[in-house]
């Protein structure tokens, strides 16, 4: 029988893989982390606002998502904890507007933007992805990387969750 340390390591790491995937632009990868059923909201009315049920559905949004953002980059991570059912990630997550369709903000435009994760897992993959994001257009990469800088002050400790207890 696998252990819930066991369940939890395997879903961190479908997560990591997950972000590695989103960082090197690799729609395909990014997709192998869910479930043929997957759902992928993000319910901000200012944000993104979507709901897409489906691998399928996801993966025409994902093209159309990554095609929109160059030089992403996850820079800062507040914390990542999991239990065997979910993946929670809280981070300071970077880019460029590259194309429009998705963003509301103009061609070349930074982005900084504080991102949190929640990751329902099944069996190892994303059963559904819920995206919670508040984001701010910055002038240059000066100001983009102040704003990183700034982030870090604070309750900012890197690896505080990376000893997880497990309550049965």
């Amino acid at each position: 029988m696998i252990s819930f340390e066991d369940i939890i390591a395997i879903n961190m790491a479908a997560v990591d893989t997950h972000f590695h995937a989103e960082d090197t632009n690799s729609v395909e990868s990014a997709l192998e982390a869910f479930t043929d059923d997957c759902v992928w909201e993000a319910p901000n009315p200012h944000g993104l606002n979507k709901r897409i049920e489906g691998k399928e559905a996801l993966r025409h949004f994902y093209k159309q998502l990554f095609t929109t953002m160059k030089n992403v980059e996850f820079r800062v991570c507040y914390e990542r904890f999991a239990t065997p059912t979910r993946v929670v990630d809280d981070s300071i997550c970077t880019f460029e507007v590259a194309a429009e369709g998705v963003w509301e903000y103009r061609v070349g435009t930074l982005v900084f933007m504080r991102i949190v994760h929640v990751f329902d897992m099944h069996n190892g993959k994303i059963a559904k992805e819920k995206v919670f994001e508040m984001r701010q257009p910055v002038q240059d990469k000066a100001e983009l990387d102040a704003m990183v800088e700034q982030a870090k002050v604070g309750h900012w400790e890197p690896g505080r969750m990376s000893h997880i207890k497990v309550y049965s």
